[in-house]
């Protein structure tokens, strides 16, 4: 494995050396990124999640959750079982 390894790097040096790109000047550094935009001040806004934890769902259940579109019917289901 060691004498691969060498010879690997070895050819990837001989390639290097032959590449048209060896004898020309380094590219210039990139430029850095510009700064990111500061955030407009003004007033802080909280967001507050309720989460909803329940154990496994029966069958039924989740057969009764298939056609409901909204939040509100969704828990209004889940609190009556």
């Amino acid at each position: 494995m060691r004498a691969r390894s060498w010879r690997l790097a070895g050819l990837a040096a001989v390639l290097a050396a032959m590449s048209p790109q060896a004898d020309a000047a380094p590219a210039p550094p990139a430029a850095p990124p510009a700064a990111a935009p500061q955030a407009p001040a003004g007033p802080v806004i909280t967001y507050t999640v309720e989460q909803l934890a329940t154990a496994p769902l029966p069958p039924a259940v989740q057969e009764q959750l298939k056609p409901l579109n909204t939040l509100k019917a969704c828990e209004d289901l889940l609190k009556a079982n």
